[in-house]
């Protein structure tokens, strides 16, 4: 029965023989190191709720050469102790070694490759990954087949530099949260166009985990569409983008998403209305965007923001032939309410903004008009 879990190929040079040297086998303790740490982050990262894996998680992932096969020199790895319980059943752990394995695939990927980094690699692992391939010499590699893989990906004394010099890179990163467009995406290429709103564009590797969303973003730039991007960017002093990564996660927005507005109300500068008009007040955008997230309920409908001349915003609402809005002074706090429709009295409250029983004011006048019983 066949029980190897992993298959590394050595090819080249001191390999050609079918053996594999000793000086080489500190690679491959690298390597199960790598499988333990990337896999105690799966795990972790499937179990939200628990600081630390179960105890023996290490234990009954380690790794033993259990054969060297032809093809020049081919490790068979496998588990040192059986994976599989009385039952026939594998153990709980292993499926998360084999979530590692496809994270190292990847890894090796992006050292011959524009596809991003993994995400969420432990720092931990990239003093393994130093030591996994430092061995290798001028015209040796390593052929490295994930078990969830169909293509090998190929690890030379090259591709390793290059991997080690884009993680030195991400380590002068900063985790980025931005919201904007895809402007450009290029398929051949498997490359996109980011542009932050307020920022300049930047050019990124596609991934294959956010393709579909970011097709979308880019086939609906024209109505404005944005994203929300999560990842690691190099950001100049003025807190710019400068160049992206790796992502994490994108989202699709709301057409109306309130803090995308907000973002692009950011952007405004003193004279922005025919020569008049005062930018609004940076410090009140964040406060109004904290107290909405916070006090405006998430299942009534989000407003169109627009500036006011005299640098605050106004929230518009148009619902069932009423028109109402909120314009807030982002100094003070102060709002003022009003509302109006066909055959009604115009209706005005002067709120605090500070004050949530005057968020739920206003909110209970857009829930009246959309006629819920909530």
């Amino acid at each position: 029965m066949d029980t190897a879990f992993l298959r590394p190929r050595l090819c080249g040079g001191r390999f050609n023989d079918g053996g594999i040297p000793l000086e080489v086998l500190p690679d491959l303790q690298a390597l199960q190191e790598l499988v333990v740490d990337v896999a105690r982050c799966e795990y972790l990262r499937a179990h939200p709720d628990r600081r630390q894996v179960p105890t023996g998680f290490a234990e009954n992932l380690k790794l033993k050469i259990t054969a060297i096969e032809q093809g020049s020199a081919v490790a068979a790895i496998s588990f040192a102790k059986s994976t599989e319980t009385l039952f026939g059943e594998t153990s709980l752990f292993e499926p998360y070694a084999r979530r590692a394995a496809d994270t190292i695939h990847d890894l090796i990927d992006a050292g011959h490759s524009e596809q991003p980094i993994p995400a969420g690699l432990p720092n931990e692992s990239r003093n393994h990954l130093k030591r996994f391939g430092q061995s290798l010499r001028g015209d040796e590699r390593i052929e490295f087949k994930s078990p969830g893989r169909d293509q090998a990906t190929t690890l030379t004394p090259q591709t390793w530099e290059r991997l080690l010099e884009r993680l030195r890179v991400q380590d002068e990163c900063e985790t980025v949260r931005l919201r904007g467009r895809v402007p450009e995406l290029d398929h051949d290429r498997r490359k996109f166009e980011f542009w932050p709103i307020g920022g300049s564009k930047v050019t990124a590797a596609l991934p294959d985990s956010h393709r579909e969303i970011l097709i979308r973003a880019f086939n609906e730039f024209w109505d404005e569409a944005k994203i929300l991007l999560t990842g690691w960017g190099i950001v100049n002093g003025d807190g710019k983008l400068v160049s992206l990564e790796s992502i994490g996660d994108v989202q699709l927005l709301d057409p109306l998403d309130v803090d995308a507005q907000l973002d692009d109300l950011g952007t405004l500068r003193d004279g922005w209305l025919d020569g008049d008009g005062a930018a609004p007040d940076e410090a009140g955008l964040k406060w109004f965007s904290a107290m909405f997230a916070d006090l405006y309920p998430a299942d009534l409908p989000l407003p169109h923001l627009y500036p006011t001349p005299i640098g605050g915003l106004q929230a518009e609402w148009s619902l069932r032939g009423c028109e109402m809005d909120l314009e807030v002074d982002l100094k003070t706090h102060d709002g003022t309410w009003d509302e109006s429709g066909p055959g009604d009295d115009d209706y005005e409250l002067k709120l605090d903004l500070d004050d949530r029983r005057d968020w739920a004011r206003f909110g209970k006048r857009v829930r009246a008009r959309l006629g819920s019983n909530q």
